[in-house]
This record gives structure tokens, C-alpha cells and sequence, in this order.
């Protein structure tokens, strides 16, 4: 697949969409197929990374010598995704950067790119995501994981085989939490959004349930590319995720060396749990008590509860007013049969594998640590999600009792 350029100057939301990938090869053989792509672009100087030496950086090493092709090699090994490690790696005058490893590697490197105005060509391994094929990259900031607008992948290569990724596949069940989000959005809070986003977000996940003509594995890969590369044309990430995301991104800041996809299997099955319970009884409403949440935060992230009340939600999310509550009232039934027709999709997918790995005994969970990390998670969300609704209805006080 080659993409060259995909633009749209005047879109029906009044924004420009851009996308400048150039090449997209998903193949059982797409390292030594990056190779071929970086020899016929004839650089003249090439830093390449890699989470751990491997025969690939000996092919990389061997195609670059016959090629003439100066190179440096610098391997990360246990690369932790943060901006400082981004901002530690020493700018040279290597004309192009290409990345062969996991997701926390690519993303530190798009950010170094960013820096320093250079392109990057990725090559990812393991549990790699959509957002890896995006131009932004997810990086630690010392408190918790944020979106960074970096740099978009001039080429992508992907070795893909016989074998899914039950996680990447679990991953992708939860798209349909944020397609549900996405509809409360619009409907209670009455946000709009590009209707090519939503037309686009809304097909990609209907082919992917239906779409037989290609193994799992393949099917995977490319719906992950597909939405990762929507990213980048729409200039937007957070349409891409529901509450889900927001109980993995307090998880994983409590557990800093955990998998990002393995711990979304465990925020998933509390999001499904927590949605279905609420939609059926949501109860009256009782404001949340914000001086409580911040006082939970600073103790769980220890720091200050004025860093805390600095990167908190907006409080039309937090604490709706009436007026978004009786429209939550009107719309209840509606989204309480649209969550059911929702959670059959994501069940279908997930009966392809059954997860057996223990995800909360390898992060050292606990049931307390689980549940403090849930009653939290919604106070930072800058997107409306039926999670935020149930905290201000005052659901997650109750947690801290």
C-alpha cells in the first residue's frame, strides 16, 4: 500500500486533513523489505534504534555496508517511554531515523524526531498499537501518560504471522466502548465532531468484524494501522478511546513497567462492568465531592494537590449541569440498548481467545490498589464518557469510604 498523499482542504468540519505516509507493507518478510526501501531512497546517513541486539541489526548492519550507506546503531534496551529520554538522546546529522522495536521505543523516537525535523521509517515488534502508527507519541510525564503531537511514519513496515496477538485483539473490542463514549458525547453533551471521523471510526470497526478474506493476525495489524493512521489525518486522538483508557492510563501510572495492552484487558472488564450496572439503574443524582478526589489523587500520585488540580478535567465534565443531566435522563434508554447491541460486538471478538495470563498478580494488584485506581480515574479526562457521568453522580465517593 502507498499513500504518497492524501489531503483534504475543505472538509465538512471546517478543518484541513493531511497524510504523508508514503509506503505501508505488511508482510512476513518486512524488515528485509525496509532494507530495500531504505537503499532505493539512497541516503547517505542513517541512526537506527532497537530495543535489543538481534540478527536484524546484523542484516541492517551487513545491507548498509554493500550500500555504502553510513549508519550508527544505538540500542535501548528496557526503553521506559518518557520526555526526558527522548530529550537525553544526542541530536547528530543522520539524515533519516528508523526504529525496529515495540511501541515505548517508536514512541520515544517520534518524539526525538520531532526535535530535531527529522522523518522516521518504523518497524514494529510485540505489542505494538494504533497509536504507533500515528504521529503522536504516548510518553510518561512523570505523573501520568499524555499524547505528544510528534512526527507522522514515512514508511511503516510490518512482519505479520500466522499467530494473533490476543492482546492487540482484546485491544480492539474496546473500540467499541469508545464508539458508545462517543455517542453519549454527542448526545448528552451535545458534542459534534468531523462527520468523516465518525463515518470512518464507525467502518473501519464494522469491517473488522465482518471482514473474513484474511487471517486474524493480518486483519489486526491493518485495522490498527488504519485507526493509527486516522489519527494523524484527523488530528485527534481522544475520539479514538472511551473510559476505558482512562482506568488503564491511572493502572499503568501505578504500575510504570506494565504492557500497555495487557493491562487494558483489566480496564476493559471494569468498564463493561461498571457501564452495564449504571445504565441500568443510574439512580439520583448527588454531586461528587471534588476536594475528596483531589485529596485521593495527591496521595495516590504523591504530588502536590495543586499539580493535581492543574491537570484535572473541565468541570462541565466533572459536574454537569442540570441541563446535561435530564438530557442523560432522556437518552438513558436509548444508551442503555445501544450498550448492549455495543457489548455483543465486543464479546464476539473477545471469544477468539481466552486471555489466561494473570495481568493483576504480574503488576502486583491487589484488590484495594485496583479499586483505588478506578475511583480516580475519571477526574483527568478532558472527554465527556459515561465514566465521568457515573463519578458525578457520586459513584466513585463511595470508593474512598
Amino acid at each position: 500500500m502507498e499513500n504518497k498523499l492524501l489531503e483534504i482542504k475543505k472538509c465538512e468540519c471546517g478543518k484541513q486533513h493531511f497524510l504523508s505516509t508514503e509506503k505501508i507493507v505488511v508482510s512476513d518478510n518486512a524488515f528485509s523489505l525496509m532494507l530495500d526501501f531504505i537503499c532505493e531512497k539512497k541516503y547517505r546517513s542513517i541512526l537506527f534504534f532497537d530495543d535489543e541486539k538481534s540478527e536484524n541489526e546484523v542484516e541492517f548492519s551487513n545491507k548498509m555496508k554493500i550500500s555504502n550507506i553510513a549508519f550508527k546503531i544505538k540500542t535501548i534496551e528496557n526503553c521506559f517511554a518518557t520526555e526526558y529520554l527522548a530529550k537525553t538522546i544526542e541530536n547528530d546529522d543522520s539524515e533519516i531515523v528508523v526504529v525496529f522495536g515495540k511501541e515505548e521505543l517508536i514512541s520515544v523516537c517520534k518524539y526525538y524526531c520531532a526535535l530535531y525535523e527529522k522523518q522516521i521509517i518504523i518497524c514494529p515488534i510485540g505489542n505494538f498499537t494504533d497509536f504507533t502508527f500515528s504521529s503522536f507519541s504516548r510518553l510518561y510525564d512523570g505523573v501520568c501518560f499524555c499524547f505528544y503531537k510528534t512526527v507522522s511514519p514515512l514508511a511503516i513496515f510490518v512482519n505479520v504471522t500466522e499467530k494473533a496477538n490476543k492482546f492487540q485483539t482484546y485491544y480492539l473490542s474496546s473500540k467499541f466502548i469508545a464508539l458508545f463514549d462517543n455517542e453519549f458525547a454527542k448526545l448528552v453533551f451535545k458534542q459534534e465532531t468531523c462527520p468523516r471521523l465518525s463515518d470512518f471510526f464507525s467502518k473501519t470497526m464494522k469491517d473488522y468484524i465482518l471482514k473474513n478474506n484474511m487471517s486474524l493476525s493480518e486483519k489486526n495489524v491493518w485495522t490498527l494501522i488504519r485507526l493509527g493512521q486516522a489519527m494523524t489525518f484527523f488530528d485527534e486522538t481522544k475520539y479514538f478511546y472511551g473510559g476505558d483508557k482512562l482506568v488503564l492510563d491511572v493502572l499503568q501510572s501505578l504500575s510504570k513497567n506494565g504492557d500497555f495492552l495487557e493491562l487494558e484487558t483489566i480496564a476493559l472488564k471494569i468498564i463493561v462492568s461498571s457501564y452495564d450496572c449504571f445504565l441500568k439503574n443510574p439512580h439520583n443524582y448527588n454531586v461528587a465531592n471534588l476536594n475528596l478526589h483531589i485529596k485521593h489523587i495527591s496521595e495516590l500520585y504523591k504530588i502536590p494537590q495543586t499539580e493535581t488540580i492543574k491537570r484535572m478535567g473541565d468541570s462541565k465534565i466533572l459536574l454537569p449541569d442540570e441541563k446535561t443531566r435530564n438530557s442523560f435522563g432522556n437518552f438513558q434508554p436509548y444508551l442503555r440498548q445501544f450498550f448492549q447491541t455495543t457489548m455483543s460486538k465486543v464479546f464476539k471478538i473477545q471469544t477468539t481467545f481466552c486471555i489466561v495470563e494473570n495481568v493483576l498478580k504480574k503488576n502486583n494488584f491487589c484488590g484495594e490498589k485496583v479499586k483505588r485506581a478506578f475511583s480516580v480515574s475519571a477526574t483527568f479526562s478532558k472527554k465527556p464518557t459515561l465514566l465521568g457521568l457515573i463519578m458525578a453522580y457520586g459513584f466513585m465517593d463511595k470508593l474512598f469510604e
